[in-house]
């Protein structure tokens, strides 16, 4: 393993432990449904793919860092796309909901493929660095085009 590696390994271990620790917390907070089982159950396949993918690409000795270009703006278009299409998917029956999400998605790795430099586009920072206002700009689109998302049933 190379020692230039270890840095962006141990990033994502603390992610991972970060996110447990949130479904630690949400656990004790609101308790267990089968919404929450089911949600969790998905993003935990999605994690183990991710870390799946990673290992074999590392196997097969793939450019750690051409993987790293790949990884950042896919792991960024998932959380930026993947919380406004949850908090939206009772408009998932409607075209405008889609043909939204998918003009964002296209900006989004237009700006990472064409705009960003390689060598930014392998920085994990770039995750939340672009993420968090991307996220804003989804958010603030969709409420234009499809209104304010119901509430939650608590």
């Amino acid at each position: 393993m190379s020692g230039w590696l270890a840095p962006q390994l141990l990033t994502l271990l603390l992610a991972l432990l970060g996110m447990i620790g949130w479904c630690v917390y949400r656990v004790s907070r609101r308790g267990v449904s089968p919404a929450t089982v089911r949600d969790w159950s998905i993003y935990g396949v999605i994690g183990v793919l991710i870390v799946v993918g990673i290992g074999l690409s590392v196997r097969a000795e793939i450019d750690p860092t051409a993987l790293m270009r790949w990884v950042t703006p896919i792991v960024t278009a998932g959380f930026v796309f993947g919380f406004p299409a949850k908090n939206y998917w009772s408009h998932a029956h409607r075209s405008t909901l889609w043909i939204t999400l998918s003009a964002l998605l296209l900006l989004h790795f237009l700006f990472f493929f064409v705009v960003l430099s390689p060598s930014w586009r392998a920085n994990p920072l770039l995750i939340v660095i672009a993420g968090l206002p991307e996220m804003f700009i989804t958010y603030v689109t969709l409420i234009l085009v499809l209104g304010r998302p119901p509430r939650p049933a608590r």
